[in-house]
């Protein structure tokens, strides 16, 4: 609304829509759809005849080395918001710590070599700092001796399977160095991958490696099984829905419009209708992906019902189990961190 009307945003919406807590309670949500109604048209996905997709919700528990990294981690930061409530108002550093808790959630070896250079700029984050003499320093830097992460070695599995078929897959991560470590790994798939780093065509210095190149390869390359790429560089703008019909998704984020362009990749209008788009979903057992899972299904819940389409529940969730409590609606996203860490919420 500031965008097509700048200035008069709080003339057409209503107060409580700037609320953070408010801004999700269906009564607030509904006043807001019924002000913005008369502003916009939208054809709802729903109403478009594209099959609705299978959603798939892969739960598994860590390893046991990566179970006691994540448990150190809690455990770490946990005292840092042990304070007033003053205090911890004006502490920055939630948002590194979720990031940390993301990495060790997927694959802690990430935590020590910190973000990718090409990472998107709102997600880079130093290395973890760690004394010599902390027991997770050891663990850390051991790892990869030890233990693979679950995650890797059921995407690793996943694409074995679809390239015996002929069929391609999708992977979504946010973190580069995740993209990088699964090229690594698939290699005899010769995957494909989009992140920050590799440039579009436009933009792209004489004989560089392109967006656009690795695209056409991922379409056209029988060899090329799998593409790698993060929501940032490659969640609008991109159809695949001719060439790959399953995505997996390694790791999410609190960020719901990532989560649901990367979705429309795959499945959208021009879609055969005897085709069976498959999402995989992929959660480490007691640990922030299941957080972020609940708050994605809040906030794709609340945007539904905002865009008057509640197809779009069916269309862009999984179905909840019969025991899934989604968090209350004024939780924000610290708050259900904290409560992740067992730490009073604000």
């Amino acid at each position: 609304m500031r965008f097509l009307y700048p200035g008069q945003d709080r003339a057409i919406l209503p107060e409580s829509a700037y609320d953070e807590a408010m801004g999700r309670d269906p009564d607030v949500v509904k006043e807001t759809s019924q002000a913005i109604q008369t502003y916009f048209t939208r054809t709802a996905k729903s109403s478009l005849g594209i099959p609705d997709p299978v959603w798939e919700i892969v739960d598994r528990p860590m390893g046991p080395i990566q179970s006691a990294i994540y448990a150190a981690l809690v455990g770490r930061y946990r005292g840092d918001f042990s304070l007033p409530k003053e205090s911890r108002r004006e502490f920055d550093r939630l948002g590194r710590i979720v990031m940390y808790l993301l990495e060790a959630a997927t694959n802690p070896a990430l935590l020590v070599a910190g973000s990718d250079a090409d990472d998107e700029k709102g997600f880079a984050h130093p290395p973890i700092m760690l004394n010599g003499d902390e027991p997770l320093t050891k663990l850390l830097y051991d790892y990869g001796q030890y233990e693979r992460p679950w995650k890797y070695t059921y995407v690793q599995e996943a694409v074995a399977a679809a390239a015996a078929r002929g069929e391609k897959v999708l992977v979504w991560s946010t973190f580069v160095r995740n993209l990088k470590a699964l090229a690594r790994d698939l290699s005899a798939f010769n995957p494909a991958i989009i992140h920050g780093g590799v440039p579009p065509e436009d933009a792209a210095p004489a004989g560089a490696l392109t967006r656009e190149a690795e695209l056409e390869r991922f379409r056209n390359d029988p060899g090329c099984s799998v593409l790698l790429a993060n929501p940032a560089a490659a969640g609008e703008g991109i159809s695949l829905h001719h060439w790959c019909h399953h995505a997996i998704f390694l790791d999410r984020t609190f960020n719901a419009g990532h989560f649901l362009q990367s979705q429309d990749r795959i499945h959208r209008l021009g879609l055969a209708q005897d085709v069976v788009t498959r999402f995989t979903v992929l959660l480490s057992d007691e640990s922030i992906d299941g957080v972020v899972d609940d708050r994605l299904r809040e906030k794709v819940s609340a945007l539904a019902q905002l865009m008057n389409d509640p197809g779009l529940v069916r269309v862009a969730l999984p179905e909840s189990d019969e025991n899934h409590e989604a968090p209350a609606a004024e939780q924000d996203d610290m708050s259900a961190i904290l409560a992740h860490m067992h730490v009073e919420s604000l």
